[in-house]
């Protein structure tokens, strides 16, 4: 008996070791092809060229930069300050960063974020092809070779190379041929554990691409089952329910295991993105069939809504090709292989059937997130052709079939102008489709050429796959082009001037706010807002993020920080472009680093803070007020209009209890007139102080992307407008009582009619007498450390406090350890009620959905244990073995 145990334990030792080297090869093959382009193209480690790209730039840097506090116990993945007036944090953590695979980031230097996000990729691609490669042994039996050829092509597929700078997504490519391997082993082996393990890991990784996964999943289980019964759907469905409703319980009991990420990451959403930008049916039709054919074009575009992201290489394309034309495959197999891709390629003509991949959230920009599911179901049927090729060849026949079909399409391609490739990429394609077609012939139809022939053939293929996907991957990373070391530089020099303010505040809580950002120092410049509040640490207004806070957003484009009010506003940033001290005090903007001039209200540091960019200082506001002092216990509601200025002032007057107060004057403005693309006001102030003005362009113009306008004030450029990321109210200095101003609005479009304009001057009597008296009602000694406020707050009568946080159920308010409610303050931030006297505060911060997720995820745990002990062990003696078909 210890002899046969032995004998089969060196057996499995033996088998894994004559495996490994292929499980290695599946890993290096595409890894090694990506830094192989990385080394052509200088991008770090091989050169000075980061993978920061669109969103990458935007947003994930930061966040990284974010995480890595996390990671190093600086910050709390709770709550951030650094969130536009501060917001909870795990919504976010959830969409960007919850891959155990960002986790590695701890090992890195904080200004080594480039590298770090080239080694993520490299990573994540070199991962897809051990998965895929796993999965098309297990399910296919393919020989070695083969599979390395097709998990490389699945790996390096056109929606891997093109959206490394959205690296969260390529989780779910990852994940998906795991799940497939789990549906095969319940559907034939009655085995649950690697479909619910792949779910749940799907979604705590990426729960956005998860959602894809999981959709998919639907389509992989259906043709399993269809083909565990000889492609007969309805007969299998009908005689296998018991497996339907496994794969029901399996799946919900996965999604379970995961609601410690996907709970309190949809609670975060919810009156966010997820409800503001639902859409349903709308019969629009994206394009038709021959223009979708163009995606599998090797130079096609991507990102926009007529650009199909399909491309996973000629070879796949070939060998699916072959499926439909190979009389050895039964017809109703490849009816029912058929109608499954057909329902997959809907999904990129139909706009509507699209929704249902993006779960009814309209997506307005990478459009065709889902796409990674259609390059699986394309690299599927290729191997189950390379299988049925294998078992039993292909007739002469089938293959003039394929091969003219190819060749029709491409040709109609090229005649229409839709195949993009130049004429050299054009003819390796065709060589490419020849070669196959030929390798085909002489491996699978049984042609007496040796062996050495049909390895010659095999390795022409192989040869001329990597040669396409290097070449894709070429095309997608030579739009890289911003340097590492401007990061680098730019994040060293930041953290110093973070670290200098934290000084000066003696670590009393303040925000901070820049018209520049690393962005400046690219060339050309990025005009865009980011989220560098998070990455370095500090509390400011502007961030960057698809998960919002509406309530702040709404706020901050009503008293005209950023975007236009009545629903104008974009629902992704919040940003800071021109001092508008008032509000700036308010809000507690201590800081703020601006272009060397004369600011009202702002002083120049003569601390000489080194900001890094040229040309830039920062400067001090004096009136700044601290996170916490007494507003008039009747401060409720604020109602607000077009006007963001008349907006400050109920603002204001709700804070105090007074209508009377006025902070700003109204200028007299007179409109000159349109000509030759100019727009003319003339503003003549009434008093003497500094003068702003707002331009709302909301219904004049119809493409806010557009570069619209630009202000000029006495024939000065200041600023953009009417064009998102600079829509906003903006400094023009300071004037005296009587002076004519000359505002000139140049259209840069076709638009003539003038734009809704309004200008106002700060009284700056009344604006002192504001700042003492919210100032002088009370002191308090607030401070905060991660999701915790807390510290003493004095009032001489009874009083509200006004907090300048954004109201949130997340938090419990305590007053000399008393829990108490918290108000809502102007539809936007928190109060709470105190009586007169010395008291000591306390504000704890909980994610919300976090405990009960955490409990959901083990009862998914537990439940699965049980379903598995009790439901699927004592069925797995009845399998009837594998099944053919495809996963």
């Amino acid at each position: 008996m210890d002899k046969d145990i032995e004998r089969i334990d060196n057996a499995v030792r033996n088998r894994l070791l004559r495996q490994a080297p292929f499980w290695l090869l599946s890993f290096l093959i595409p890894a090694a092809l990506v830094l192989a382009v990385m080394a052509f193209l200088h991008i770090t480690p091989f050169g000075d060229t980061s993978v920061f790209l669109w969103d990458s730039k935007l947003q994930y840097k930061d966040y990284m930069g974010f995480y890595w506090d996390v990671l190093h116990g600086e910050a709390s993945l709770d709550y951030s300050f650094g969130k536009s007036l501060g917001g909870g944090m795990y919504g976010l953590f959830a969409y960007y960063l919850s891959s155990p695979l960002n986790l590695l980031l701890f090992f890195f230097s904080k200004d080594s974020i480039p590298l770090f996000m080239a080694f993520l990729i490299v990573l994540r691609i070199g991962l897809c092809g051990v998965s895929a490669f796993y999965f098309l042994r297990l399910r296919f039996k393919l020989d070695y070779s083969a599979a390395l050829l097709l998990s490389t092509a699945y790996a390096l597929i056109e929606y891997n190379v093109y959206n490394c700078n959205n690296p969260m997504w390529l989780d779910g490519v990852i994940m998906l041929p795991l799940v497939a391997s789990g549906i095969w082993k319940l559907v034939t082996e009655n085995k649950g554990f690697l479909l619910w393990f792949s779910v749940g890991l799907a979604i705590i990784s990426n729960w956005y691409s998860a959602y894809m996964v999981c959709l998919m999943s639907i389509i992989c289980f259906f043709f399993e089952l269809a083909a565990s019964s000889d492609f007969k759907p309805f007969h299998a469905i009908k005689t296998r329910i018991d497996v339907v409703f496994k794969y029901a319980i399996i799946m919900a009991l996965g999604v379970l295991a995961g609601m410690v990420v996907l709970l309190p990451a949809c609670l975060s959403l919810l009156g966010g993105k997820a409800s503001n930008n639902l859409s349903f049916f709308s019969g629009v039709v994206n394009f038709d069939l021959l223009h979708f054919f163009s995606g599998f074009d090797i130079s096609a575009a991507v990102g926009r809504s007529t650009d199909p992201n399909i491309f996973t290489s000629t070879l796949v394309l070939v060998f699916v090709v072959l499926l439909f034309c190979n009389g050895a495959i039964s017809c109703r197999e490849r009816i029912v292989s058929g109608a499954f891709l057909l329902l997959l390629v809907a999904a990129f003509c139909f706009h509507d059937v699209e929704l249902f991949w993006t779960a009814f959230v309209e997506s307005h920009s990478y459009s065709f997130r889902f796409a990674f599911v259609f390059s699986f179901f394309l690299v599927c049927l290729a191997a189950r052709s390379w299988i049925a090729l294998r078992n039993d060849g292909i007739s002469r026949k089938g293959i003039y079939v394929a091969g003219g079909i190819i060749l029709a399409v491409f040709a109609l391609l090229g005649v229409t102008d839709q195949l993009r490739s130049t004429d050299a990429v054009k003819v390796f394609m065709l060589i490419e489709i020849i070669i196959s077609l030929a390798s085909v012939y002489l491996v699978f139809c049984r042609v007496d050429c040796g062996k050495r022939c049909n390895l010659l053939a095999i390795s022409s293929v192989a040869v001329f796959l990597i040669c396409e996907l290097a070449l894709n991957t070429e095309i997608a990373f030579s739009q890289y082009k911003e340097p590492a070391s401007v990061f680098s530089s730019y994040e060293n020099r930041m953290e110093t001037v973070v670290d200098e303010l934290d000084k000066l505040s003696d670590n009393s809580f303040y925000r901070f706010e820049k018209t520049d950002s690393y962005l400046s120092l690219l060339n050309p410049p990025y005009i865009c807002p980011s989220s560098e509040t998070l990455m370095y640490g500090y509390a400011g207004i502007e961030c960057y993020t698809s998960v919002y806070d509406p309530r702040v957003n709404t706020f901050l484009s009503n008293v005209g920080y950023s975007d236009w009010p009545d629903d104008h506003f974009f629902a992704c940033e919040t940003y800071w472009n021109s001092p508008v001290v008032l509000m700036d005090s308010i809000l507690s903007i201590r800081y703020a680093a601006m272009s060397q001039g004369n600011y009202f209200g702002y002083s120049q540091l003569d601390a000489g803070i080194n900001f890094p960019v040229d040309g830039v200082v920062v400067y001090e506001n004096d009136a700044a007020l601290p996170l916490g002092f007494s507003v008039s216990n009747d401060m409720g509601d604020v109602v607000y209009g077009e006007n963001p200025f008349e907006n400050q002032e109920r603002f204001v007057q709700a804070m105090l209890g007074n209508e009377n107060v006025e902070p700003y004057a109204d200028a007299d403005m007179e409109y000159l007139g349109y000509e030759n693309g100019i727009e003319r006001w003339n503003i003549q102030t009434r008093e003497s102080g500094p003068l702003y003005l707002y331009v709302n362009g909301s219904d004049l113009h119809s493409n806010p992307y557009a570069d619209n306008c630009s202000l000029l004030v006495n024939g000065v450029e200041i600023q953009k407008i009417c064009t998102r990321f600079s829509v906003n109210v903006m400094y023009l200095g300071e004037f005296n009582s009587g002076d004519v101003i000359d505002v000139t609005i140049k259209h840069n479009n076709t638009d003539v009619e003038p734009h809704a304009v309004f200008a106002a001057q700060l009284r700056p009597d009344v604006f002192s007498s504001i700042i003492e008296t919210l100032a002088g009602n009370s002191k308090s000694s607030i401070s905060i450390d991660g999701n915790t406020i807390s510290g003493s707050f004095y009032s001489a009568e009874p009083s509200t406090i006004f907090l300048s946080i954004p109201y949130d159920d997340g938090w419990q308010a305590y007053v000399d350890g008393n829990p108490v409610s918290i108000k809502e303050l102007g539809q936007t931030f928190m109060g709470i009620e105190v009586s007169a006297g010395s008291h000591e505060i306390k504000l704890v911060y909980t994610t919300p959905g976090l405990h009960l997720g955490a409990g959901l995820s083990l009862a998914g745990v537990v439940g699965f244990v049980l379903f598995d002990r009790f439901v699927l062990v004592k069925k797995r003696g009845e399998c009837s073995g594998a099944s053919i078909g495809i996963g």
